[in-house]
């Protein structure tokens, strides 16, 4: 098999990507190998058949970590796409996005993609394709905008009102999304 369709076999085979181009820091402070555990491969699947997964689950399973990693895969890989990461308060929305932006920065350098933009509430690649972080909270989460994937992460700690209000802006928001 030549390099270029091996390339093209890796980056069409989301935990093959994540085998070869992840690395995450685990418990023990150690950089290692991104390998899905059971619970998020499942998880995967499940997204890839619908439209709306509602996680009820105990804590560290790394449902968050795999979502916001996922969306980074097809950012990549799918030019022009949008993708919203929300969570409850500022210092976990934050916390979302620096754990996703050291696994980008895990990447081979000759794989990672050309970053436009890296800060706080935005990566945008090369391709036009970005990952916006916000804080939930924000009536307008997601109005105007279109996206590909929306991940409402620690989603039973937002008030209710503001629970009502992520759901029903960012529900149209992914209208012309399968």
């Amino acid at each position: 098999m030549n390099p270029k369709t091996k390339l093209d076999k890796v980056n069409s085979n989301f935990p093959l990507w994540c085998k070869n181009f992840i690395k995450i820091v685990n418990n023990e402070n150690k950089e290692v190998v991104f390998e899905l555990l059971p619970e998020q491969a499942e998880l995967i699947d499940g997204m890839q058949k619908n439209k709306h997964i509602i996680v009820l689950k105990s804590r560290q399973l790394g449902i968050t970590t795999v979502v916001s990693l996922y969306y980074l895969w097809k950012a990549i890989t799918i030019p022009k796409t949008t993708y919203l990461i929300a969570s409850y308060n500022e210092d976990s929305t934050k916390g979302i996005g620096e754990k996703l932006k050291q696994m980008l920065y895990s990447m081979p350098e000759k794989y990672r993609p050309k970053i436009q933009r890296d800060n706080e509430y935005e990566l945008k690649f090369g391709n036009q394709s970005r990952i916006i972080f916000k804080v939930a909270g924000n009536k307008d989460l997601a109005r105007g905008l279109t996206f590909e994937g929306v991940l409402l992460s620690e989603f039973s700690l937002y008030d209710s009102d503001v629970q009502e209000r992520a759901i029903a802006s960012t529900d149209p928001s992914l209208a012309k999304n399968k």
